[in-house]
């Protein structure tokens, strides 16, 4: 968790302010980068931020505030 939270300040500029539950969402998937395949392993927490969003381009390519309902999706 801590190191989500450094993490999250490094790449977007936002800060969390509470968690929302104990409960991660936790996603797995593959891609090839230069011919390598890659499997990833991504956690994610639930939480109220605050900030202002200012994107660290070399790690954020886009980013969408959604509700939690279309979060799930």
């Amino acid at each position: 968790q801590q190191a989500a939270e450094r993490e999250l300040v490094e790449e977007t500029g936002l800060k969390v302010q509470t968690y929302l539950s104990d409960h991660t969402f936790i996603e797995h998937y593959c891609f090839r980068h230069q011919g390598e395949l890659i499997e990833k392993k991504v956690q994610y927490f639930l939480a109220l931020v605050s900030g202002a969003v200012i994107l660290q381009q070399e790690e954020i390519q886009a980013y969408q505030w959604l509700p939690l309902e279309g979060a799930l999706a």
